[in-house]
């Protein structure tokens, strides 16, 4: 069981990378999108929350690929802190989800997507949190 868990942590964590590179390019790219029409005073600072968001899910999804990766290693403590990031990373995306839910305008895919992430993290943390027998 503790395998299926560090490879669904794998496989999330590959798609949080991948979504933080997007994200970052994203912010980066921004003054693009506004074309051939006057640019606003503040182009400069209206991409730097997706790049430091992005950057931020970067890091997350490096750490938890890579500490997937080494709990198939058999690294020692490597479970332990794939477990740790796997629950930081649910609580994180309860958060989320919890700011979400709170909102007049919200998005309710989103909301749904990071209570999803919560519940699969949350249960990885759990199973990994747990002594192999």
């Amino acid at each position: 069981m503790g395998g299926v868990a560090a490879l669904g942590v794998l496989v999330a964590g590959f798609a949080i990378f991948i979504a933080g590179v997007a994200m970052t390019v994203g912010g980066v790219t921004i003054a693009g999108s506004f074309g051939d029409n006057p640019l606003p005073p503040n182009v400069g600072q209206l991409g730097l929350g997706q790049v430091i968001g992005g950057s931020g899910l970067i890091a997350l999804g490096a750490a938890l690929s890579g500490a997937s990766i080494a709990t198939f290693a058999a690294v020692a403590k490597a479970r332990v802190i794939t477990a740790a990031l796997a629950g930081m990373t649910a609580l994180l995306a309860g958060g989320g989800c919890l700011l979400l839910a709170t909102e007049a305008l919200r998005d309710l895919v989103l909301t749904g997507a990071l209570g999803v992430t919560a519940l699969l993290f949350g249960a990885a943390a759990l199973i990994l949190g747990r002594r192999p027998a």
